[in-house]
């Protein structure tokens, strides 16, 4: 994963270039063979983050989304332990089968607006971020891999 940190008038031109580049595509996609998934990451709300992924057909084997996460506590600026964060994530992803089936290849651009302090992450990574409040923006590149198991007409695992 590669990050970079970037004045504020960088990240709102790159909101902005996803936001564009996720309407065109939504535009140019086929409307009667698009199809729409609303999905939720199970891990992500157990870290107490609140969030929602928009997915849409492009083709038999293409699809795009995008993923949104907001943890808006602790909201006091006094409380010395944080972990506030915004993301959002647009996607590509690639299916080997068939789009919501089997097996995927994907990637993303992520963006997060952070503010951090007082927290102790696992295995001794950011030390020193126990002791200090760190803010700012953040803007990484993935790949990714994934499987989606089918439950049922409407219903999906990945």
């Amino acid at each position: 994963m590669m990050v970079f940190i970037v004045s504020h008038r960088q990240v709102r031109r790159m909101v902005r270039i996803l936001f564009l580049t996720a309407l065109f595509s939504w535009a140019i996609s086929d409307a009667f063979a698009q199809q729409v998934t609303i999905s939720n990451n199970l891990l992500y709300d157990a870290w107490l983050t609140p969030n929602l992924r928009v997915g849409a057909r492009l083709s038999s084997h293409w699809s795009a989304g995008l993923t949104a996460g907001y943890r808006p506590w602790p909201s006091s600026d006094e409380a010395t332990r944080k972990y506030r964060h915004f993301l959002l994530s647009p996607e590509v992803r690639y299916w080997t089968d068939s789009v919501n089936v089997h097996h995927f290849f994907g990637t993303n651009i992520i963006y997060s607006h952070y503010n951090v302090g007082g927290i102790t992450f696992p295995f001794g990574l950011y030390k020193s971020v126990r002791d200090e409040r760190r803010q700012g923006d953040l803007i990484a590149l993935g790949l990714f891999y994934g499987y989606s198991w089918p439950l049922g007409r409407h219903w999906n695992i990945e």
